[in-house]
């Protein structure tokens, strides 16, 4: 009902909070039914990402040019876009 694929396609809806309980409460049964094989492997994915962004943020990090407050933004910066990659 509402966690279909057409919710995909909605760019921005306004949504009341029991409504978004209610999409909460139906993707957490629906991740709670998943395989164990397929739990573990989105597990093992999502500490890969995180690696990822901490292993950018950590070469950003590594140069010691620029201000320190931009040098942060930088480092935050490549720590959020390594959870992407």
């Amino acid at each position: 009902m509402y966690g279909d694929k057409n919710d995909l396609n909605v760019i921005q809806e306004i949504r009341t909070p029991i409504v978004i309980a209610r999409i909460i409460d139906e993707v957490g049964v629906r991740k709670s039914a998943l395989p164990v094989f397929k739990t573990y492997t989105l597990a093992i994915l999502a500490d890969a990402f995180i690696a990822f962004g901490s292993m950018f943020f950590a070469v950003v990090m590594a140069g010691n040019t620029g201000s320190f407050g931009l040098h942060r933004f930088a480092g935050g910066a490549a720590f959020s876009w390594g959870l992407f990659e």
